[in-house]
């Protein structure tokens, strides 16, 4: 009635009955528009009919009423009858021949929606049975960039699928190896790329590289990188990446090399951007550290001046790894946290996930993010890569999934989610990520009394790392590892054994370089295996160590482990009043952080501390009943450091103070 009342017409309503009625002549356009849509989708085979329905369609119902609750299902539902009748027309006319009438019915179901996903794919696969496979790719491009505009979402897996089968048909009917092929080619290994396939992938952008190169005239000798001068850049640099993503360093550092050779002063910033990544990439997969940040540098600072966020978060991803590897642990967070923020917008980029991710998520695990913001962090991420199956992209995933899970006390969760990251990193031939979920397996396994299972993990793990071709497995991995077997062996009571495993940690720290990490985890654990084995300078020292590691990167969680370790030399040396205030500030640091095994362990200690004076055997018994339950409601072995056997032997072979 409002909509008559503005346009000056008389009302057709009347009473009836104390009912509002409308005057029998006057007809409603939807109840006539629904009778012509329902003959035409009944029929199908009637053009005629559906340009009668399609042209009675009214538009938006009640667009004044646009926000009204009530108005808001049969305005859908006409838009969804005006939807089917154009989608209809338009397959009608496609089996009669008339590709370009086909065509604009499917236009016109995207100017109503531009996300509509399947009105896309009707018109990719209108154009491609046409022969025009460009323009169908071309569609592609134009559905994946409505959704990201309109939904901030990708496309599906069908229209991916889709997607990617046009452009193996595109490659294989493209004759020559010039521009046009080389771009096809370049297309489609992004696609597998995407989807983890980084093997197939590389050879593509291989491949898409000569065409690129032999698209110009002035191909030099022996120049890899000659022809096209932007193109061939760009795929080089594609082709040098996935090399790095299968620990290929010599193909990588002969792309790498070229690359840099191509750039010069008119070479766009993104260009340049992008090289320093890739050199400094390389670097670090080298274990040239130092100069892997030199090169990561040099990428933001090309990403800052180009403003190319995407480049900015790959420059600083990598800076962080380069910092970890140094030590720079400050440093790596801020650069870390910053990258987070840039890619709040832009994602996780599952087709460049490396292993350098299972340091990059340290950060997180010992940082002060909220658990829960990390969790998502990690499930929004798992979620893109399976989407696309990308398995190493998983594989990253679910340890860093596994090991929140294995921290705040999820413990089945963990294993299943360590379990399937080690599985699908062997898939790949990941063997840093494999390695790296064995050790935590192991430490899973220890800790719930699977102590003889934990050590065939934890020596198999080891044998794995030693004889790694990866120089990122091979250094990043022995200490950990080592660490833990030495946690398994004090468990178990075998104190020369556990150690003969912290000696050999300290020994692969000094010869492979350190990890700040990996150090965070061997310092607190050396110290009850050097108390237990009666080297309590030994001990005092790794206690400094760790105070020093936590120190320097100002984690709750580490200082935590660090309180924790001297509480127990202190307490070696008799001096229990500063024990107790060093295991309470741990007790009080892991119970904040949610992290209950840790927790159930320095209650632990607390409670033998409190246990030596008479006036606290109370407190001591209360501290023992909470760790117990923790252990029971975790399904741990209780006291895991043997705390008081470790306590006893260290006060029986101690002839002396030593200063802490």
């Amino acid at each position: 009635r409002s909509e008559l009342t503005e346009r000056g017409l008389p009302s057709p309503l009347c009473m009836v009955d104390r009912h509002v009625c409308l005057e029998g002549a006057v007809g409603v356009d939807t109840d006539r528009f629904r009778k012509l849509a329902a003959l035409a989708l009944h029929d199908g085979s009637d053009r005629g009919r559906f340009a009668d329905a399609i042209a009675e369609y009214p538009g938006e119902l009640l667009p004044s009423d646009r926000f009204e609750e009530w108005a808001t299902a049969p305005r859908e539902d006409l838009a969804r009858l005006h939807r089917e009748l154009l989608i209809g027309l338009g397959r009608l006319e496609q089996a009669l021949g008339n590709d370009g009438a086909a065509a604009a019915a499917l236009r016109q179901v995207l100017g109503d929606d531009p996300t509509d996903e399947p009105a896309h794919r009707a018109l990719m696969r209108l154009f491609a049975a046409g022969g025009d496979r460009a323009q169908a790719v071309r569609q592609y491009h134009a559905c994946r960039d409505a959704l990201r505009r309109e939904l901030d979402v990708d496309p599906s897996g069908e229209t991916e699928s889709l997607h990617r089968s046009l452009l193996e048909e595109s490659v294989a009917t493209t004759e020559g190896v010039g521009a046009a092929r080389a771009a096809l080619l370049e297309e489609l290994a992004d696609v597998m790329r995407r989807a983890g396939e980084v093997e197939h992938s590389t050879s593509l952008y291989e491949q898409a590289l000569a065409g690129f190169q032999a698209a110009g005239d002035a191909r030099a000798a022996g120049d890899p990188l000659a022809g096209d001068p932007q193109a061939a850049l760009r795929v080089g640099g594609k082709a040098a990446l996935g090399h790095l993503l299968r620990g290929n360093l010599t193909a990588a550092t002969r792309l790498v090399t070229a690359t840099q050779r191509g750039l010069g002063e008119q070479s766009p910033a993104y260009v340049t951007a992008r090289t320093y990544y890739l050199l400094a990439q390389l670097r670090w997969h080298s274990g040239r550290y130092a100069e892997a940040l030199a090169a990561a540098e040099r990428s933001l600072n090309a990403s800052l001046e180009g403003a190319d966020v995407r480049q900015q978060a790959a420059a600083l991803e990598i800076l962080a790894l380069a910092c970890h590897a140094l030590g720079d642990w400050r440093r790596g967070v801020s650069a870390e946290i910053r990258r987070q923020a840039l890619a709040i917008e832009d994602g996780f980029r599952v087709d460049e996930a490396f292993e350098g991710h299972l340091c990059l998520w340290e950060y997180h695990l010992y940082g002060d993010r909220p658990y829960r913001e990390v969790e998502r962090s990690v499930k929004d991420a798992l979620a893109q890569a399976q989407a696309v199956g990308n398995l190493r992209a998983m594989a990253v995933c679910e340890h860093a999934l596994g090991s929140l899970h294995f921290v705040v006390g999820r413990w089945p969760e963990s294993r299943d989610e360590l379990a399937s990251s080690v599985r699908l990193a062997r898939a790949v031939g990941a063997s840093q990520a494999a390695v790296i979920g064995e050790q935590r397996l192991g430490w899973l396994e220890t800790a719930t009394g699977q102590t003889t299972d934990g050590r065939r993990r934890l020596e198999r793990a080891l044998a794995e790392a030693q004889d790694a071709d990866s120089l990122i497995t091979h250094h990043h991995s022995r200490t950990r590892i080592l660490a833990t077997l030495a946690r398994n062996r004090l468990q178990t009571g075998a104190l020369d054994a556990a150690r003969d495993s912290v000696d050999r940690a300290f020994a692969a720290q000094r010869d492979l370089g350190g990890c700040v990490t990996c150090d965070a985890l061997l310092y607190p654990t050396a110290v009850p295996v050097y108390l237990a084995t009666g080297a309590i300078d030994l001990a005092t020292q790794a206690s400094r160590q760790a105070d020093a590691t936590a120190g320097s990167f100002g984690s709750r969680a580490w200082v935590a482990a660090a309180d924790h370790a001297r509480g127990l030399v202190l307490a070696a040396r008799g001096e229990d009043q500063a024990a107790d205030a060093s295991l309470s500030a741990a007790v009080a640091t892991f119970e904040r952080l949610g992290q209950p095994y840790d927790l159930a362990r320095a209650l632990s200690a607390l409670a033998v501390v409190r246990a030596r004076a008479p006036r606290r055997r109370d407190d001591a018994a209360e501290l023992s009943r909470r760790a117990d339950g923790l252990y029971r409601a975790l399904g741990a072995r209780p006291d895991p450091d043997r705390v008081q056997l470790v306590l006893d032997l260290a006060k029986g072979s101690s002839g002396e103070d030593l200063p802490v």
